[in-house]
């Protein structure tokens, strides 16, 4: 066996630069990046992991080391261990964490076993801010970062003594994240200015706090003034983490989790989840009649109009709510957005008195009618909307979740 120490890089910056440390300390590094999902199909992935774009990015960032660098399929072992298990427990009303197990089953499993046994190495570096120290019983002990704000020790709760003797995390010592990005400005190190990647966001206003004690692990953005805007406006202050792609719900509604793969596994850019059983909720929803649905019609497998204004008759289901937009979609959806505030903040755009009061389907529409092709993927019910105090009566004795089953 070698000492070389391989490092899991991301293609983010706190990777690139435990790379650079290592390399630094006078360590023989080997760069190894793992693809999640099948080669050219980014759908499936969280914006932070394997995706193709994320392996030029690392690819790129070990070039710029001079370290060798490898890139190996994980991309089934993902799918089953990290997506499956991840949309399975969101359906299930838990509040999953895909980095908890992706650390679990792909990183530290078969990533360190492949790392010694097919290449030999002696140590897996990765870009946790997490410190390892001796014990005094001569175990290894996993210890939280210096910087408090930055800690990931929580997400590796699950390693052992095997695992811990053979991991080495060199930025888990940094004071902070910007200490971090000045290491990678010093090494000229791409991924310096590369923004950060998180897990879910949760936009709120009215009583965000509330949401923040309760899901600490969430990526949080403040929509400070949201008596005066909407969904729309609501959306766009997770802009910054729009780059690589995601996946968008509405906060008032129940879904299974075959409704969250139906768009995740579909290959166009931007895909609509669609209600095909949709009148059947609303024979009891006499606070909310089928008129106020966002409803839509579609053609060849695109969707040709979304809007409330639809005959029942006409509409070929609900949109729930639910969206995928892949990096590419997301681009789009950017673009069209500021061109629209652009134009038209201040004034009225399509029904919306003022831009700034613009539902998401407003925008869906003006891109529509752009040229902006919007898939649509199905579901026959396995979706609920919660908007008023009749209809959180009907779900709690109507809504079956998955658990229940």
């Amino acid at each position: 066996m070698s000492d070389q120490v391989f490092v899991a890089m991301s293609g983010g910056v706190d990777s690139s630069v435990a790379a650079a440390l290592l390399l630094e300390r006078g360590e023989d590094v080997v760069g190894v990046w793992m693809r999640l999902v099948p080669g050219g199909v980014d759908s499936d992935a969280p914006r932070c992991c394997g995706t193709d774009q994320a392996g030029e990015d690392a690819r790129r960032a070990a070039a710029t080391l001079g370290i060798p660098f490898y890139a190996l399929d994980y991309a089934e072992i993902f799918g089953k261990q990290v997506v499956d298990r991840f949309v399975d427990s969101y359906a299930y009303g838990e509040t999953p964490n895909p980095c908890v197990s992706c650390n679990h089953h792909v990183k530290f499993d078969a990533l360190l076993r492949d790392v010694v046994a097919k290449f030999g190495g002696s140590r897996l570096a990765t870009g946790h801010y997490a410190r390892v120290a001796d014990a005094d019983d001569g175990t290894r002990r996993l210890l939280r970062a210096r910087d408090a704000a930055k800690d990931q020790s929580y997400a590796l709760y699950m390693l052992g003594q095997r695992e811990l003797r053979r991991t080495v995390f060199p930025i888990g010592e940094l004071a902070n994240k910007g200490e971090t990005r000045e290491i990678a400005a010093r090494f000229d190190l791409p991924t310096a200015a590369k923004a950060e990647s998180m897990d879910i966001c949760f936009v709120g206003g009215y009583q965000i706090e509330k949401v923040q004690n309760g899901y600490p692990h969430f990526a949080f953005r403040h929509n400070a003034d949201w008596e005066h805007n909407n969904i729309l406006l609501s959306l766009m202050h997770a802009e910054d983490l729009m780059v690589e792609g995601f996946v968008c719900c509405y906060s008032d509604i129940l879904f299974t989790s075959d409704v969250v793969r139906g768009v995740l596994r579909h290959p166009a850019d931007i895909v609509l989840s669609v209600d095909t059983r949709w009148l059947e909720r609303y024979q009891h929803r006499t606070q909310h009649p089928p008129d106020d649905a966002e409803k839509v019609t579609i053609n060849n497998g695109l969707v040709t109009r979304v809007h409330r204004g639809i005959s029942p008759s006409e509409a070929h289901g609900e949109y729930t709510g639910i969206a995928k937009f892949t990096p590419a979609g997301a681009a789009k959806l950017r673009e069209h957005f500021h061109r629209a505030r652009q134009e038209f903040s201040g004034k009225p755009f399509r029904e919306a008195s003022v831009f700034e009061k613009a539902y998401l389907i407003h925008l869906y529409q003006e891109m529509i009618e752009a040229g902006i092709k919007m898939a649509h993927a199905d579901t026959p019910g396995n979706y609920m909307e919660v908007d008023t105090q009749e209809d959180f009566d009907l779900a709690r004795k109507h809504w079956i979740g998955e658990s229940e089953r």
